[in-house]
């Protein structure tokens, strides 16, 4: 009776056993949550195996997943990170890490994946040399690191500038349009005929469009102010046409329109001399 109950009593288990294991790194948890996302499967995914992990996109990797978990977006800073926990890179042609415990489906094993301390070297090895069979592969991956970074930061400088310049450019041409709008304006004021004359060819352009109604096209001007109109219906090109593509009011309509201007007020004022 005391054997079979002293059996027992060591097979039942004891009820700290586990509690003060160690359970896996943050950096390796959030890694293995980053791979295991099927959103993110374009970006970053387990190989086929899934033995391994693949980053496709290392400039979506680093520009939108990396701030999520690790608040920053440097990539050469990750991969130093994966190979700081024994992570090694497998492919030469493309962003691909693998580690013994780091496998699709088994969380269970984060656990055996450790940060690599040089306490943990072997006395012996602790003050040797490094073997630049193992430093020049690293050296090499953290300069195509470097490359990567560089190139797109200059893709980056290049858009901003191809930007900026079209802001440039739409802002000249914003500036020319209200300078000639404030000359047209002021020869306007100066010379009360001048508009009269205007509205009055502006009638005779009417009455003629009338006679082929059946041939006009109306054309929406909703965008456009009614000086403007004015403008391009004094030149040939109002509300309604007959014929010729639609004008716009560029540099050199503005300059044709001033300079008929300068020939109206020239009319106007020779009419007041034989008055």
């Amino acid at each position: 009776m005391e054997a079979s109950s002293s059996s027992r009593a060591r097979s039942m288990p004891l009820p700290m056993e586990g509690l003060h294991e160690a359970g896996p790194s943050p950096f390796v948890t959030k890694t293995f949550e980053m791979v295991d996302d099927p959103n993110t499967n374009h970006i970053v995914s387990w190989n086929k195996g899934g033995t391994s992990f693949v980053v496709w996109d290392p400039h979506s990797f680093s520009a939108t997943i990396l701030p999520l978990y690790f608040k920053h977006n440097n990539f050469s800073s990750f991969v130093r990170q994966l190979n700081t926990y024994g992570f090694r890179k497998i492919e030469a042609e493309r962003w691909e890490f693998m580690n013994e415990g780091f496998l699709m489906g088994q969380r269970d094993l984060l656990k055996s994946i450790k940060r690599r301390t040089s306490s943990s070297s072997p006395p012996s090895l602790q003050h040797s040399q490094p073997d630049p069979g193992v430093e020049l592969p690293q050296l090499r991956e953290e300069r195509n690191i470097l490359m990567m970074e560089i190139t797109r930061l200059r893709q980056e400088e290049q858009r901003a500038r191809c930007y900026i310049q079209a802001m440039e450019q739409r802002i000249n041409g914003a500036e020319k349009k209200q300078r000639h709008m404030m000359s047209f304006l002021r020869h306007a004021v100066e010379n009360p005929s001048l508009l009269q004359q205007l509205l009055g060819q502006k009638k005779e352009l009417d009455d003629a469009a009338v006679g082929q109604a059946s041939l006009v096209k109306t054309e929406s001007v909703e965008n456009m102010s009614e000086l403007e109109a004015l403008a391009l219906e004094m030149q040939g090109h109002g509300r309604q046409r007959t014929d010729g593509p639609e004008r716009e009011l560029d540099d050199e309509f503005w300059e044709e329109l001033l300079m008929n201007d300068d020939s109206l007020e020239e009319d106007v004022a020779n009419e007041k001399q034989t008055s």
